[in-house]
């Protein structure tokens, strides 16, 4: 999941943009979100983040992430043990293929499945806004490990 696409001062602008005061707890966690390999909780998010600045709240955590949320930057996804999770929204349309084993998550290539569901939702009178379709199995990897 890590990306390079996605530049912290990019999330840092947007933010101010919007009206929110950005600190340095929250630049922590943005730079932490934007190198995240794997979906992140904001449980985690705000243990690593305590490390570094030992005073921050719990609640600043999970605000921020709601907000990145809202904004369009992050998806909440299924983690592996039944709380909610966060990648970075880039294909958010495409459907996500999340490990059961490792956690590795992945966005899939191809537009077929979104092209049957706009056709589905069509023929059925209805438009389509936004499909978010999340996957559970077993990466390659995994499955050679097991």
């Amino acid at each position: 999941m890590a990306s390079t696409a996605v530049q912290p001062t990019e999330w840092l602008q947007a933010l101010q943009a919007r009206g929110f005061r950005v600190t340095p707890t929250k630049e922590a966690l943005l730079v932490l979100l934007t190198r995240a390999a794997f979906p992140l909780s904001a449980e985690k998010a705000w243990e690593f983040v305590r490390g570094e600045r030992p005073h921050t709240g719990r609640a600043t955590v999970y605000r921020l992430f709601d907000t990145l949320e809202e904004i369009g930057f992050v998806r909440r996804v299924h983690g592996l043990h039944h709380c909610n999770q966060y990648v970075l929204a880039q294909d958010s349309e495409r459907p996500l293929f999340v490990c059961i084993s490792c956690g590795k998550a992945e966005f899939l290539a191809g537009d077929a499945l979104q092209l049957q569901l706009e056709a589905l939702t069509q023929k059925r009178g209805y438009r389509l806004h936004a499909a978010h379709i999340q996957l559970l199995g077993m990466c390659s990897l995994c499955q050679t490990r097991s």
